[in-house]
């Protein structure tokens, strides 16, 4: 290696971690079973956040069981359905106590026994705690974790050491540390030679970010990875936004100032929020898009227009807000679908018995995930901190701006592939 190499070593790894899923795969999976009629999926998100509780009897275990207890007391004695479910929740609890890891701080479980499912996946990062049953799995939550946790990468670095990290669901699944050589070594004093080691040091720094912005872009590509937060220090943000490739450049969604030396979870603690605004202004840009395209036949809004393109296969991206929930029906067998309760007679002349209660955001979901469609789900209220008004009891949270047009859209729209 040339003494003025500005790179002493280049080192990557890979961190195995029991809650780090594929969870893209595991909604695309899920969303490819079909509507079962007698026996329901059992569906439960667990928040599996340390509460001084025993271990595997989290207060959240708790509630999930009782809710699993009240859904099962309202099957009828000895039925395909009271037996599917008893068998699931004996499944999904085993799972738990057998497999769950304690970095654990989330569980998604879907479960059918009478069908031979069941899937539990620990996760990175807490959930609201929850239990439903009914004819297909539950999945918008799941969606929704999928869009708000993508990989993105965090890249840290000094005069010294750079490190890439990659991330989804708060947890690192690699790095790439660049180690710097270190040259030029001051050997005297004077101005001469004060002015020479600080033309040479100059162009360590752009020899070195340099290197480090060849091994960011080359990482960015081969992993897929859209999003980059920078973490440089003062002398090397400049250089490195300098020596980006344009690709590069183009995938960074901020920057933060700290310690090459700081733990990571502080790292990641304040690169958080910018990640968090990236997310809300992108979902401002889908919608701003929607609303352009309903005016020139690329796009439809509401319950029943999403649904037909929905089974047409026209849908490219589907959009609804988090708060977004409309009761229906389908029949699976007849590809027909319905708002409300099933009605007491086929409306198309099928097998009653066909026709099932879903919430339609779930089959919406469901139908989207098959197609291949993308989904955004837009935040639909404001975090609560210092600057928001907090709600009264019994009152919702203000409206974002950006998402109010959704709202008033009936709260779910979609681009089409294709004009209608």
């Amino acid at each position: 290696m040339a003494a003025t190499d500005p790179v002493q070593s280049i080192v990557e790894a890979t961190h195995e971690h029991a809650v780090l899923s594929d969870l893209d795969m595991t909604l695309r999976r899920l969303a490819a079973l079909p509507p079962s009629n007698g026996t329901p999926y059992l569906t439960a998100l667990l928040d599996w956040q340390p509460d001084g509780s025993a271990p595997f009897q989290r207060q959240a275990q708790v509630l999930a069981r009782d809710a699993a207890d009240a859904i099962i007391a309202d099957q009828e004695k000895r039925s395909a359905a009271l037996e599917s479910l008893t068998a699931d929740v004996e499944g999904i609890t085993k799972a738990i106590q057998e497999d769950i890891d304690s970095a654990t701080r989330g569980i998604f479980a879907v479960g059918n026994s009478a069908q031979g499912v069941l899937h539990v996946e620990p996760l990175g990062v807490p959930v609201e705690t929850s239990v439903t049953a009914g004819p297909i799995p539950m999945l918008k939550r799941l969606a929704q974790m999928v869009e708000d946790y993508p990989l993105h990468a965090l890249l840290q670095s000094d005069q010294d050491t750079a490190i890439l990290s990659f991330v989804t669901e708060d947890v690192v699944s690699e790095t790439v540390t660049v180690r710097g050589s270190l040259y030029p070594r001051r050997q005297k004093s004077g101005g001469l030679s004060q002015r020479r080691y600080k033309a040479r040091a100059d162009e360590r720094v752009q020899a070195f970010a340099k290197a480090i912005a060849a091994e960011t872009q080359k990482a960015l590509e081969e992993t897929g990875c859209r999003r980059l937060v920078l973490a440089a220090s003062e002398v090397m943000e400049p250089a490195l936004l300098a020596a980006f490739h344009q690709s590069v450049t183009d995938k960074v969604i901020g920057s933060i100032r700290i310690d090459i030396d700081a733990p990571f979870d502080e790292v990641l603690a304040k690169a958080r929020p910018l990640a968090v605004d990236f997310e809300r202004r992108r979902e401002a840009a889908q919608v701003e898009e929607v609303l352009n395209a309903l005016s020139t036949g690329n796009a439809v809004a509401g319950t029943v227009d999403v649904l037909n393109a929905l089974r047409n296969g026209q849908v490219h991206r589907l959009i609804m807000t988090r708060v977004y929930s409309q009761p229906g029906w389908i029949d699976p067998e007849m590809q027909l679908f319905g708002i409300g309760d099933p009605p007491a007679e086929h409306p198309a002349g099928g097998d009653i018995a066909n026709l099932l209660a879903v919430p339609l955001e779930e089959e919406m979901i469901r139908q989207a995930v098959q197609s291949g469609s993308q989904i955004e789900i837009v935040k639909g209220t404001l975090g609560v901190d210092a600057t928001a008004d907090i709600p009264a009891t019994g009152q919702t949270a203000p409206r974002k701006e950006t998402v109010q047009p959704l709202d008033d859209l009936g709260g779910v729209a979609a681009m089409l592939r294709f004009a209608i």
